[in-house]
């Protein structure tokens, strides 16, 4: 005889059995759902990796041109340095040439102004030798006429 409990416990056990298939199909559903989203968030993790990636390699290129930069701007503040001292060395180059620019000015004006002294000695000796040369001119002129008459007279006399 077929006993009815017992196939009850087994229908109820196939309902049981069911039951949890559908429950292990909900979960492996949610499962696959879940592994889905977790290659969509690798994804979206890679990207974010390459992107940080880039980013790293922006900022190590933006240091080395940075690190380049410190380097001439290091190397145009030495030529400035340098550049500047020359500027200070040629203003006291400068400075030494305007002074003895203006000793040579000073002694230039002394040596116009002994210039001009010994051209006006040299006038008034001029005049001076002139008036002395006109004198002359005029004793020689009187004593050459006084010579010329007592040379006569004797001549005169001599016949006389």
């Amino acid at each position: 005889m077929i006993n009815y409990n017992e196939m009850e416990k087994v229908i109820q056990d196939l309902n049981n059995y069911v039951e949890k298939i559908q429950k292990t199909t909900e979960s492996q559903k949610r499962i696959d759902e879940s592994v889905e989203q977790l290659e969509k968030i690798k994804e979206s993790i890679s990207e974010i990796a390459d992107n940080i990636k880039q980013y790293t390699d922006s900022i190590q290129g933006i240091e080395s041109k940075h690190e380049t930069l410190n380097s001439q701007v290091d190397i145009v503040l030495q030529d400035y340095k340098k550049l500047h001292s020359a500027f200070e060395l040629l203003d006291i180059e400068l400075k030494k040439i305007n002074a003895k620019n203006e000793s040579f000015e000073n002694l230039l004006q002394a040596t116009k102004g002994e210039i001009e002294n010994i051209e006006k000695s040299q006038k008034l000796i001029i005049t001076n030798q002139s008036k002395a040369i006109k004198k002359n001119k005029i004793w020689f002129g009187v004593l050459t006429g006084f010579a010329s008459a007592i040379l006569l007279l004797t001549i005169i006399g001599f016949f006389l």
